[in-house]
């Protein structure tokens, strides 16, 4: 369990990552006409926010299609066709309508083609308290600090506010993952959260991942990692807690270790691996 002093106040500065991967779709065919997106990651916009892409069409001169797949959560709007390169290159924005845990993707067609999806968007929740199968869904979520804070949530029994209700919480940086059951109360604060399905992977840096929850055989591959202590001083400890399941059921810690310098650590597929005040790379 993370020792109180992580846990004074959720309103602590912190570096945050935001939400998002490479998507996985299928390489492009460089022999047939395509559409090159300078947006290839998954992100969360929040409602009535916009985002501008631009898509570079390559090996044709037809106009594509340029659609969202549920125009009721996204609209594409003030489409600007211009000529760079001898290309075609086309600039819009995605307006985010749709409420707040929708999410859809973003796609072009190439006449004779089948539709390409670029990459999906979502509307994130935002800090509050919601009940499960009433305000949101019941399964798992995954939770983002705000920009410059870092993130805090809880998960009651009942909305009052009493110990006896309270089942888990965590003051975090990174990302959590959390599962909610039909009746449980999810309360966040400086913190955003979309549906799990919606997430996408957390991305390291030149192979270096910084600090966050990592769901194994999705976040990272199943195998042994190194996790650096983030400082050298003797004094500052790094964090690592490896769990059996996510962040909303407490007691399904396996290991857990405060430490300065390395720790080598072997993760299986399932499991949830936390890394704090440290940075992660694939053990070779």
């Amino acid at each position: 369990m993370k020792r109180l002093k992580f846990l004074v106040s959720a309103a602590l500065s912190a570096a945050v990552f935001i939400s998002s991967c490479p998507v996985a779709f299928a390489a492009v065919d460089v022999s047939q006409p395509w559409v090159e997106c300078d947006t290839t990651v998954n992100f969360t916009l929040d409602h009535g926010k916009t985002y501008a892409y631009k898509m570079t069409v390559h090996g044709t001169h037809s106009n594509p299609k340029i659609a969202t797949g549920n125009s009721k959560v996204l609209q594409t709007e003030r489409t600007i066709h211009k000529t760079e390169g001898g290309n075609d290159v086309y600039y819009f924005i995605v307006h985010a309508i749709g409420k707040d845990g929708e999410a859809a993707g973003v796609y072009t067609t190439l006449p004779g083609q089948a539709a390409v999806r670029h990459s999906d968007i979502a509307i994130p929740y935002v800090a509050g308290m919601y009940k499960a199968g009433s305000s949101i869904k019941a399964g798992q979520y995954v939770l983002t600090p705000n920009k410059g804070n870092s993130g805090y949530y809880e998960i009651r029994t009942s909305p009052a506010d009493f110990l006896d209700n309270l089942e888990t919480y965590d003051l975090f940086n990174g990302r959590r993952y959390v599962t909610v059951k039909n009746g449980q109360y999810l309360i966040l604060q400086h913190t955003t959260m979309i549906p799990a399905k919606d997430a996408g992977k957390f991305l390291s840096n030149n192979g270096k991942y910084s600090e966050t929850m990592f769901k194994v055989g999705f976040d990272i591959p199943a195998g042994t990692y190194r996790v650096q202590a983030a400082s050298s001083d003797k004094f500052s400890e790094a964090y690592i807690e490896l769990k059996n399941s996510d962040g909303g059921s407490p007691g399904s810690t396996a290991y857990d270790d405060y430490f300065t310098g390395n720790r080598d650590v072997k993760v299986s597929n399932g499991q949830y691996l936390i890394i704090e005040y440290a940075t992660m790379t694939k053990f070779e």
